[in-house]
């Protein structure tokens, strides 16, 4: 702390205020603590006459209990003594009424220091020779009453204290003793009658220093032997009196009360701790402390305000400069004539502004100058008005805000705000990282957006495609047994396979669709890409017309990917007659296969594509291009831009699936009147595989019916179970039909002669086909199965179930070769396993 300010402290504490103050605050101490120390003596003087009384309560319920007990001892020895050959112990005791209140027992030794006769006992003689208190009467010659400390009775096994005299025979010789008990847990039910305070305790002492009996005092004090040395000093110097001593015990002060009981070996002490003693004065000092303590507290408060007064506004000063100073926003106050009247740091920073214009009083016009030479024009109207006319009186009407183009890309966000009397204080915020933040945020939110409204759309065209694939059964079904009733060479022959033709195309839309909701069983295979392009460009050219021209060009590098080569071929097909269709008049379609490496920050906007090496098949033609507004929507199923009838807007939405699905992207490139561009990015793989060219499947002749197994059908639909029994019966197998997994259940629980069980899978009810299968294999073991559906995926998808068995399923819809093949293997499999655990057993 330098000098200034310890001089700036002294001055502002030497005012009248504060030395006025202090003055007041040792005045209300100096009064409590002179209040406190009368009110202290007062509590301590009630205390003693409190204690003074309450010993003389306890002294003269022990002088009374005493000399009560010992008139009835003193009968006792007279009527002994006048004829011991006829006492009778218990007659005397009870014409005395001795057993009651606090003594329990009467009891004679004889000279021999036998217990002889006492009350409720007839046993034997007990010896009790070595108690001190009767070796005590034997050596004493006068009588004298005995009480003794609290003792363990050897025949009860009670604790009790005993008051004796000495019996004398008619020669005046030792003739034993009489003696009462009493129950020191009775006198002491007595003292705690008395309602003691906490640790306040009170003793009944023999002269000897034995407890006899007490109240809140420690039992392992109760059984140490002597008197303590405090109480046996202040007993030498007076009988009855108090003094300060501590516990030998717990260590606590109290204020000790002693009163030797007149007549009597006997002395009560009542202890009272400080703490009780002052119990009523402590609280009446909290309440003192308090008051004045609020009385303190309000003058510091005064004092407090009148310095707070005298230092706020240098405070505020120096709150304000370094607020100011430390703000991340640039921040300067003009006032109405445009005078510059406060700046911080940034503010300077942020336009690389010199010292000389940050001085107070520079003109606001003079700063716009300096940054418009800077190459920040003003565009503000302020700004723009300063610069016209430097004079005037700047009155703003509210508050403004504007950003600001700085010439090295920054953005810088001005407001203003407007300040009584004229004038404005306005703050400078680089805001350039929360611009792009935004841009950032916008654009992932759009990408958010996309991928939600594909996901949502691709649920639901799986659901339809899975529906239209049941109604291309049907009728693929009946045109295969129509088709083996027509003569060849027929028109009805040819309506058929016209017929068949259309809906094996709808098939494969149907396809398309599950592809792009992902729904769809795709069969990857290791291929080089350029053969297959290679001969789906041979097929495409017959169908571009002649105004389009088809070109491919391909490295001479390996092209190996992992794909399913009907989904690329029908990728490939949809992306050229996009093409062909964006160009009516005519122009030219490039088919480009390279390799090529993509890097994290390629893939920057892409969140499941991972980098590395890639093949790349790409598809650009010269047509009209797509406008930006449509480039966001083109993979949106249904969505198209061509004229009703001419598309079905799902073409680029099955590529997309298609590509996704492979772990692949795609990248589009357009401009409206040059032409578009899409590249499809496939993962690269390192092995080759043989893959045979497509070719037509020929129609199935009915099988032989030498061969009869039991196929029962399972399928919920009517048409579609009805299409399926005709094409099995066609191929030779004998038919049982169920409409629910429940009816299959019953008629395999009939045990009839079954061979195999052709189950769709998606069924409504809580039992589907897969369910089936399981119960089926549990009831019938070497019952067969085969499945069928329109999610070919079901499979994959359930096969992570551990109680799942790998079930052979049928893609929907099927031509009757396949349906023939697939009975065929499963039943053949079936054989294959039975023979081979035939085979094993043997």
């Amino acid at each position: 702390m330098n000098k200034a300010r310890v001089y700036q402290m002294y001055r502002t504490l030497a005012q009248p205020a504060p030395l006025f103050g202090a003055l007041t605050i040792v005045a209300f101490w100096i009064g409590l603590a002179y209040l406190l120390s009368a009110d202290r003596t007062k509590a301590i003087d009630a205390a003693i006459q409190d204690g003074n009384r309450m010993v003389r309560l306890i002294d003269d319920h022990a002088a009374q209990l005493i000399r009560s007990i010992d008139r009835t001892l003193l009968l006792l020895r007279q009527a002994y003594e006048e004829n011991p050959e006829q006492f009778n112990l218990n007659q005397w005791a009870e014409r005395a009424s001795v057993i009651s209140g606090v003594t329990t027992e009467v009891g004679m030794i004889d000279e021999n220091l036998y217990l002889r006769a006492r009350t409720g006992y007839s046993g034997p003689p007990i010896y009790l020779g070595d108690r001190e208190h009767l070796q005590a009467a034997l050596k004493s010659n006068h009588g004298e009453l005995i009480i003794t400390k609290p003792l363990i009775m050897r025949a009860t096994g009670k604790r009790a204290i005993q008051l004796s005299r000495r019996l004398r025979k008619p020669d005046g010789s030792f003739g034993g003793t009489i003696a009462i008990q009493i129950d020191p847990n009775l006198i002491e039910e007595f003292y705690r009658t008395l309602d003691l305070a906490p640790n306040d305790n009170i003793i009944l002492r023999g002269l000897d220093g034995e407890v006899r009996a007490y109240h809140g005092f420690s039992p392992t004090a109760s059984v140490e032997g002597g008197m303590p040395k405090n109480i046996a000093k202040a007993l030498a110097e007076s009988p009855i009196g108090f003094f300060w001593g501590a516990g030998a015990i717990d260590g606590i002060n109290r204020l000790i009360f002693y009163r030797v009981v007149e007549g009597l070996p006997l002395v009560v002490l009542h202890g009272k701790t400080l703490k009780n003693t002052l119990a009523g004065y402590e609280r009446q000092r909290l309440i003192y402390t308090a008051a004045v303590s609020v009385l303190t507290l309000l003058v510091l408060l005064a004092v407090a305000f009148s310095i707070h007064r005298q230092l706020s506004l240098e405070r505020a000063n120096m709150r304000f400069d370094w607020a100011i100073e430390n703000m991340l926003q640039g921040l300067c106050m003009f006032d109405a004539n445009g005078r510059l009247l406060v700046s911080n740091r940034r503010y300077g920073e942020m336009y690389q502004l010199p010292p000389e214009l940050l001085q107070m009083g520079t003109r606001f016009h003079e700063i716009i100058a300096f940054r418009a030479k800077q190459g920040i024009s003003p565009i503000d109207p302020v700004a723009i008005e300063a610069l016209a006319n430097p004079e005037i009186s700047f009155q703003l009407s509210g508050t403004s805000s504007r950003v600001n183009e700085l010439a090295d890309g920054r953005s810088v966000c001005v407001t203003r705000s407007p300040m009584a009397g004229g004038g404005w204080v306005a703050t400078h915020e680089d805001i350039t990282e929360q611009m792009r933040a935004e841009q950032d945020r916008v654009a992932m939110e759009r990408r958010l957006v996309q991928s939600q409204k594909l996901e949502a759309v691709g649920q639901l065209t799986g659901g339809i495609a899975h529906d239209f694939n049941n109604l291309l059964l049907v009728i693929i079904g009946n045109l295969d047994l129509l088709k083996d009733t027509t003569p060849a060479g027929s028109s009805e022959f040819d309506l058929i396979e016209s017929s068949l033709t259309a809906a094996l195309t709808g098939s494969e839309l149907s396809s398309g669709l599950l592809a792009f909701s992902r729904q769809h069983a795709f069969k990857p295979e290791t291929i080089d890409i350029k053969a297959v392009i290679s001969d789906q460009v041979r097929l495409l050219k017959r169908a571009m017309g002649g105004k389009v021209t088809l070109q491919e060009t391909a490295t001479d590098n390996s092209c190996t990917v992992m794909v399913d080569v009907a989904q690329l071929r029908c990728a490939l097909t949809n992306l050229a007659v996009n093409a062909r269709d964006a160009m009516p008049d005519g122009g030219e379609i490039t088919i480009r296969t390279y390799n090529t490496r993509l890097t994290e920050q390629d893939l920057a906007n892409e969140d499941k594509v991972k980098p590395g090496d890639y093949v790349v098949m790409e598809v650009a033609d010269s047509g009209a291009g797509i406008s930006p507004e449509n480039l966001n929507r083109i993979f949106e199923p249904f969505f198209t831009t061509k004229d009703v009838g001419k598309g079905t807007g799902l073409g680029l939405s099955m590529v997309y699936g298609f590509v996704t699905e492979m772990k692949g992207t795609i990248k589009v490139a357009s401009e409206v009147g040059k032409g578009t561009s899409f590249s499809l990015y496939f993962p690269a793989a390192a092995q080759l595989q043989e893959v045979a060219a497509p070719g037509l499947v020929p129609s199935e002749s009915p099988a032989s019916l030498s061969k009869r197994e039991l196929v029962l059908v399972v399928d919920d639909d009517p048409m579609v179970r009805k299409a399926v029994v005709a094409q099995i019966t066609s191929l030779g197998y004998g038919v049982v039909e169920a409409s629910s997994p429940a009816e299959a259940l019953d008629v395999v629980a009939r045990n009839e002669p079954l061979d195999l069980v052709f189950s769709d899978i998606v069924m409504p009810g809580a039992i589907d086909g897969i369910e089936l299968a399981r119960l089926v294999r549990q009831r019938r073991p070497d019952l067969k199965v085969l499945l069928t559906s329109g999610y070919p995926d079901l499979k994959a998808a359930r096969s992570s179930e551990h109680s799942y068995v790998q079930w052979d399923i049928l893609k929907k819809p099927y031509r009757r070769p396949d349906l023939k093949q697939a009975l065929e293997n499963a039943l053949g499999a079936n054989e294959a396993k039975a023979d081979a655990l035939v085979a094993a057993t043997h």
